[in-house]
């Protein structure tokens, strides 16, 4: 077996591990949690984070940065579009990165 060959199972194996990690801890997390409720609304959530200056609170908040220009945010959602089953609820462009919120 080459090494490439073996570098590419080893992917293989690595990928499958964390699928399955992943997995348990979404099991665990119901349990604690419970599953979603697809029935709840999440309109109070999109309409807050269209505003760019809350969107940059948020984000700041949960991803402890200190951002203070909402003009440096562009809000990307796209309405009515639905990826791999979900609704996109809310996405924006911040410097270089996509961020994606789903409610």
């Amino acid at each position: 077996m080459t090494k490439s060959m073996k570098a590419v199972r080893d992917r293989k194996t690595d990928n499958r591990r964390i699928s399955q990690n992943m997995e348990k801890a979404f099991k665990k997390m119901a349990q604690v949690f419970g599953y979603p409720n697809r029935e709840y609304k999440d309109r109070v959530f999109r309409m807050l984070l269209k505003e760019p200056k809350v969107a940059l609170e948020v984000y700041n908040a949960m991803n402890g940065t200190s951002y203070d220009n909402p003009d440096e945010l562009i809000i990307t959602t796209l309405e009515n579009a639905v990826y791999l089953g979900m609704k996109n609820d809310v996405s924006f462009i911040l410097g270089t990165q996509l961020v994606l919120y789903e409610h």
